[in-house]
């Protein structure tokens, strides 16, 4: 069963897109369950945003705040950089759609700089765009 929590993951990421957000849930759930109980932690970044994801689809921005925040912590205290911005990612969205756009890049800059190359990767993609979107004209 090696691997399961990442296809836990994918469930709840599946489960969300299409509206169903207590499967979201209790998918990310389980995955992390799973991950405690066999001590198999490679994907818990991703498990903590796909939990996060569910929980800010519910309105519960808070928990869903503390989700990312615990895929950050975990990704960093690995060096796990793509992780990190992975997890930077979803916290700006979460900001972004909480009206608080300009911690943004603060937090996706020095991450996003960390990369040189990859940048067609939809993780780089969509941190590049955040932080375009956060960057003031010059114009």
């Amino acid at each position: 069963a090696c691997g399961l929590p990442f296809f836990f993951g994918l469930l709840s990421e599946a489960m969300l897109a299409r509206g169903d957000i207590e499967g979201a849930l209790t998918a990310a759930d389980a995955g992390c369950q799973w991950s405690a109980t066999n001590s198999e932690h490679t994907w818990d970044c991703r498990l903590h945003c796909a939990r996060g994801d569910a929980l800010s689809a519910s309105g519960e921005v808070a928990a869903a705040e503390a989700c990312y925040r615990e895929a950050l912590s975990w990704s960093r205290e690995r060096s796990a950089k793509f992780g990190e911005l992975y997890a930077a990612v979803h916290l700006a969205r979460l900001w972004r759609s909480d009206g608080r756009a300009g911690q943004q890049r603060e937090l996706l800059a020095p991450l996003y700089g960390w990369f040189t190359e990859g940048f067609d990767n939809p993780v780089l993609k969509e941190a590049k765009a955040r932080l375009d979107e956060c960057t003031p004209s010059r114009w």
